[in-house]
């Protein structure tokens, strides 16, 4: 399970769900890393021990009517910090990521202005 996070500038992996996609090729990476301060949380700062590049996608479950975020189920490639320890999630997406990919759709928004709102005063006669 995957969350999207504007908290968090980082993208983050848990040290649970990166033993399973790295269970071969990268165990002893794991294993052997020295662990590194990636974010800091009220219980002091959070540990990552490597950082790993991965190919990942969203899409909306399923009966989602009016998805938001809007999902693009298209492959992207982003750099993650894999934790120390396992997290309530899987994949953590960071802000960078949400910014990079617009998974939350800002770019189409328009600016919001108050009602009668100018960018210049009046012009006042000065006789």
């Amino acid at each position: 399970m995957a969350m999207i996070d504007i908290q968090s500038e980082h993208s983050l992996i848990s040290r649970g769900f990166a033993d399973l996609l790295f269970a071969d090729a990268k165990s002893t990476e794991l294993e052997s890393a020295t662990p590194y301060p990636v974010l800091e949380t009220l219980g002091g700062p959070a540990n990552a021990i490597m950082q790993t590049s991965a190919r990942w996608y969203c899409e909306n479950g399923p009966g989602v009517m009016f998805p938001w975020p809007r999902m693009n189920p298209k492959l992207v490639r982003s750099k993650f910090h894999v934790m120390e320890k396992n997290c309530q999630y899987d994949v953590i997406i960071g802000l960078r990521d949400i910014a990079e990919f617009d998974l939350l759709g800002l770019r189409k928004l328009p600016l919001a202005a108050a009602h009668n709102f100018r960018s210049q005063p009046y012009a006042v006669d000065s006789k």
